[in-house]
């Protein structure tokens, strides 16, 4: 998913954080590019904080702790982290458990996809029982193996938006990978992949002050895991449109996991006020 701007962006920035290529562009003509240089960096920092703490690559950020914890141990975490824990934890109970963090962490670390996360050989704890306090430390009554790409990666550019917004930026777009949120008064057009021909991309909306995640579901995808059963073909692509970027996500993760929208996705997309796509 790309979002495409015309001349009258100052700004247009790219790093490979969270696994991705994240892009900045913004459009304030009242700012001077020094300040908008400083804004950026700014975002990419909190961006790149946001990745540190929750990377199940790394075995010395917060998730890779938690997954090493002892039965019970209060555990001192980063407030994002702690953040999106209470996010996921939402979602799975939203979701009836199919938005599942703990699933997806235990099976790709079982896969050697997770090397922060150790091997699949810890007791099998459950993710409901975490418990988070005080925005910066979480207790379970066992070591978790968690896997939060379902909603991180939404979370860092919601936080990049908040970012930029604090360094007094008007508009912009920042785009992680096929997540993405618009700021401000411009309508952003943007493109998904097609869902026929793989190498073309369609217009699917012109975004303003709002996000768009788009996730691809199995075979397409050999990080998807299935949390849910399910009866016929499956879905390889979902994309939802949110007020923020890790509702979509969040969102996208589900929706793969049902062959129809159940009256309990629908009731959720209709409360949220999100719209789904899928292909």
């Amino acid at each position: 998913m790309s979002g495409r701007t015309t001349a009258s962006s100052t700004v247009h920035r790219a790093r490979p954080l969270l696994g991705t290529l994240v892009a900045i562009q913004l459009a304030d003509d009242a700012q001077e590019p020094p300040a908008l240089l400083r804004a950026v960096d700014a975002a990419f920092d909190t961006i790149a904080q946001i990745h540190r703490c929750m990377s199940a690559h790394d075995d010395a950020s917060d998730l890779a702790r938690l997954a090493r914890a002892r039965a019970g141990e209060r555990l001192p975490v980063h407030p994002h982290t702690a953040a999106v824990l209470r996010l996921a934890l939402g979602w799975h109970r939203a979701s009836a458990g199919a938005f599942d963090p703990q699933a997806a962490g235990r099976r790709l670390a079982r896969d050697g996809a997770r090397p922060g996360l150790g091997d699949a050989n810890h007791e099998a704890g459950s993710f409901t029982q975490l418990r988070v306090h005080d925005d910066d430390s979480v207790q379970a009554d066992t070591p978790l193996q968690l896997d939060l790409g379902g909603i991180a990666k939404g979370y860092a550019v919601d936080q990049a938006v908040a970012t930029l917004r604090r360094h007094g930026i008007a508009g912009g777009l920042v785009n992680a990978g096929g997540d993405l949120r618009a700021f401000g008064p411009r309508a952003w057009p943007i493109e998904v992949q097609h869902p026929a021909v793989w190498s073309r991309t369609r217009r699917l909306l012109r975004l303003r002050d709002a996000a768009v995640a788009s996730s691809l579901g199995a075979p397409d995808n050999a990080e998807f895991v299935v949390t849910r059963r399910q009866r016929g073909a499956r879905w390889r692509c979902s994309t939802v449109l949110a007020r923020d970027c890790a509702t979509a996500d969040a969102l996208t993760k589900w929706a793969l996991q049902a062959p129809a929208p159940s009256l309990q996705l629908r009731a959720t997309l209709a409360r949220v006020g999100a719209r789904l796509w899928r292909s």
